[in-house]
């Protein structure tokens, strides 16, 4: 195995930076080649490396941050290896200079697109499996077809189908609705635990209406951006009953690491 697909192999192990490099037996600098060589080729994404920094390296960057304020990165990078002997400086720079809206809210749009994509594609065949022809009025409840009606209505450039204006919301009412069908072809963990998989439905769509209305001034931030991760994690959506179409969104690598 190639060293950077090696270091992209630990960065999926949930491991920090300094774990991975300790591992390896290079520096964080020589580690940090390696991974963004990895996002150049479309492996991984600048957020997967962002969250992989440990605790430690961003509490000390914080600190120097409060005191300081928003420095120059290689000023806070001398700042922190002066005062924090523990953390690694580097680390602490890739943290500053990675740890901006710009790199975490792009990659969160993305996530959050295709989680929807897969779920409208994915629930729409199983609807079709199971009631044929008629899935749209035996498989969707009659308040959702008709909102969808309705917004395909107003909509001056109308979808092909009323289906296509489903929400997030409306995807969780629909499998809450349907559970009997769904839980036969989720993955073990949503399948055990229907409330935790509903409720995390309703908190992806918080988060998805702050990232399309940023007029609001309440955009969404790091901790976020984690719930939307541990939610992909927990849907396990590569171990869902296959779907010809659902199932290539995971192979061709649009939804990233969701195992």
């Amino acid at each position: 195995m190639a060293r950077k697909h090696e270091a992209v192999s630990w960065l999926n192990q949930d491991l920090s930076l300094a774990e991975i490099a300790e591992r390896m037996g290079v520096s964080i600098e020589k580690l940090m080649g390696y991974l963004f060589n990895q996002v150049g080729e479309g492996s991984i994404r600048r957020s997967d490396i962002l969250f992989a920094i440990s605790a430690e390296t961003r509490m000390a960057v914080e600190a120097v941050k409060q005191e300081h304020g928003e420095t120059d990165p290689w000023q806070i990078r001398r700042i922190v290896a002066s005062q924090y002997p523990g953390v690694n400086g580097y680390e602490a720079w890739v943290y500053v200079t990675l740890s901006k809206p710009e790199v975490y809210l792009g990659d969160m749009y993305w996530y959050l697109y295709t989680l929807e994509r897969f779920f409208h594609v994915y629930i729409q065949s199983a609807l079709m499996k199971a009631y044929g022809t008629d899935w749209w009025r035996m498989g969707i409840p009659e308040n959702i077809r008709a909102e969808c009606a309705a917004t395909r209505e107003r909509d001056p450039e109308p979808a092909a189908e009323p289906y296509c204006y489903t929400t997030l919301i409306h995807i969780k009412e629909i499998m809450d609705r349907r559970w009997n069908l769904f839980s036969k072809v989720v993955a073990k963990g949503p399948a055990s635990n229907k409330a935790e998989f509903l409720s995390g439905l309703t908190r992806l769509n918080q988060i998805r209406n702050r990232v399309m209305h940023a007029s609001k001034g309440n955009p969404p931030g790091e901790s976020d951006f984690r719930v939307v991760k541990e939610f992909m994690a927990f849907a396990d959506l590569g171990n869902w009953t296959p779907d010809p179409r659902a199932k290539m969104l995971v192979e061709s690598g649009e939804l990233g690491p969701v195992q």
